[in-house]
């Protein structure tokens, strides 16, 4: 496991940039050739994936040029979220043509699709299992080990409304939909704690930090909130407006720092006292950032 912070962000021009984050400068970038849906960064810090249009790729941190191009079972396919699981030993795609693609790390080949009847924008995944949300509104649940099957269906949302994001982490599940609502949830019983208007317009990411304390939620509506989590309660203890849009957010492994792709220039935040305080800014991007990582 490499001992550096690794941080990358992507745009909507399809350039991927990965920088030394103390020093705020750009190591390396890489032509996409496509906008950059998604990042993720594997749990030794050792891969980055990258996902969009036709195109699910995973870089070595050390060496940006190495790649490995993974092929799903068809030719048209966008991918709007990449996801490794804790374990590391699987690589979610989520995929807006209905199905999720699950890629084994070790060989880097395909170890299942699962064909669901809507677009799949969302994918979080805990222990053996996989939960993703749908354009329909629904939150389904899969077992790794058994995935033919789904293991749990719920309506979180109206068909017409759709599942934006989802994310978890330490028994608690949130999803979010294109009205502004948060919903959070315990998986271990798969019961509502609570569903609340955090938003006055789309929400585009809600992600839990890694002690499951915290939430942070970028929306349509310009914003980005910070929020505590007391007493299985989002209370809302921070907030920040952009001048356009903000995409993307991602959590270090404290829940100390945020990362955010604030229009054309990624900034990072603390985050630890319940306020938005920016430390370092990442500049450079032509076009709006359109995925962000963060990993320490």
């Amino acid at each position: 496991m490499t001992s550096e912070i690794v941080l990358a962000t992507g745009s909507y021009d399809g350039i991927i940039r990965f920088w030394k984050a103390a020093e705020q400068k750009c190591i390396a970038q890489i032509d996409f050739d496509t906008t950059v849906c998604g990042l993720a960064i594997s749990p030794n810090r050792q891969f980055i994936a990258g996902c969009g249009l036709n195109s699910l790729r995973v870089f070595r941190v050390d060496n940006q040029l190495q790649q490995t191009f993974l092929r799903p079972d068809q030719d048209q396919c966008c991918f709007s979220q990449v996801l490794f699981s804790k374990a590391g030993d699987y690589i979610f795609g989520a995929s807006e043509d209905g199905s999720l693609k699950a890629f084994e790390t070790r060989q880097l080949s395909q170890a299942f699709s699962y064909k669901n009847k809507a677009v799949i924008n969302s994918v979080a995944s805990f222990d053996s299992y996989v939960i993703f949300g749908d354009q329909n509104g629904r939150l389904t649940q899969l077992d790794i080990r058994s995935p033919k099957q789904p293991v749990n269906i719920i309506q979180a949302f109206d068909l017409d409304i759709g599942v934006r994001y989802v994310s978890y982490q330490n028994k608690r599940l949130v999803c979010c939909d294109s009205r502004g609502i948060l919903q959070l949830y315990d998986t271990t019983s798969m019961s509502q704690l609570q569903s609340i208007q955090g938003h006055s317009d789309q929400i585009h990411k809600a992600k839990l930090s890694p002690d499951a304390t915290q939430l942070v939620s970028t929306g349509a509506d310009r914003t980005v909130k910070l929020w505590s989590l007391k007493s299985d309660k989002l209370v809302k203890t921070a907030q920040m407006g952009v001048e356009n849009c903000c995409l993307d957010v991602d959590w270090n492994s404290t829940g100390q720092f945020l990362l955010v792709g604030v229009d054309k220039c990624p900034k990072l935040f603390t985050a630890g006292n319940g306020t938005f305080d920016i430390v370092k800014q990442y500049g450079g991007h032509g076009k709006f950032v359109t995925a962000v990582a963060l990993a320490d």
